[in-house]
């Protein structure tokens, strides 16, 4: 998956890191999701053309870029605050399952002492990626990476950069009961739920309350959920059932934002 990723080839390493390393007294099943983690490549002011960033509100020396691979996404969160509290280092993360991709991102405040007391911020995921049958947005998502990675510059600017795009392409997913809705009215039929077999929904946690910080912290957030289908992967789905493929392009949809909206308002 991270050959669409433009990396400059002298930042290569593409070495195995032991799992073992992300171990915790807390973390200690990691491993039974994680298929195997690749340390792609690192971008160094020492190899290309990027300039490190260390004052007292950044600490970015250089940008590591990280292919994770897992069996299955249920502790993505978990995984990525894992991987991203032991790397130190500001980190694109590239992560695959199954036949499909996602990139991650999670700026920090660094440690005032050391490097293992760095508060990260929020974790930011972007929609599934599916290399074989490419979407529109996906295919303005990955040039806006590959070009802020090909200009480099100062590493804060570029890491930001990244975050930015993550964060405008960002995982955001429908109901079981909405992209139900949307296929009753695709094709007239109530049983093409099992459509939705292949997909892999995530848990959206509601906030205890109203406040800011119960939106972004985890212990603020309480036991109650819903499960949310990437709109992107059911764009996917969609696309690679033949008669349902046909009627999106009778109606002209051009991605699934524009489906949606127009299903939803009855604009035909």
């Amino acid at each position: 998956m991270t050959d669409l990723i433009a990396i400059p080839p002298a930042c290569l390493y593409n070495r195995d890191i032991p799992i073992e390393h992300f171990y915790t007294k807390e973390n200690k099943n990691l491993g039974d999701s994680i298929n195997r983690l690749t340390w792609v490549a690192s971008l160094r002011p020492q190899i290309i053309n990027v300039v490190s960033c260390k004052n007292e509100k950044v600490r970015y020396e250089e940008l590591q870029i990280i292919n994770l691979r897992i069996s299955r996404p249920d502790d993505l969160y978990r995984i990525c605050r894992t991987i991203y509290k032991t790397i130190k280092y500001p980190c694109l993360l590239v992560i695959d399952c199954e036949n499909k991709f996602m990139l991650g991102t999670c700026p920090f405040i660094p440690g005032k002492t050391d490097y293992d007391n760095n508060v990260l911020k929020t974790l930011y995921f972007s929609h599934w990626i599916y290399p074989d049958r490419l979407s529109a947005n996906a295919r303005v998502f990955l040039d806006t990476v590959n070009q802020v990675l090909e200009n480099g510059g100062d590493l804060s600017a570029v890491y930001k950069a990244l975050c930015d795009a993550v964060m405008n392409f960002r995982l955001s997913g429908l109901t079981k009961t909405h992209v139900s809705k949307l296929l009753y009215d695709l094709t007239g039929k109530k049983t093409m739920a099992h459509l939705l077999d292949h997909c892999t929904p995530y848990k959206q946690y509601s906030p205890k309350n109203s406040s800011k910080k119960a939106k972004y912290e985890d212990h603020k957030l309480s036991n109650c959920y819903v499960w949310r289908y990437d709109t992107e992967e059911v764009w996917y789905t969609f696309n690679t059932h033949e008669s349902i493929r046909r009627i999106i392009e009778g109606r002209r949809y051009s991605d699934i934002n524009d489906l949606i909206y127009r299903i939803d308002l009855k604009i035909f």
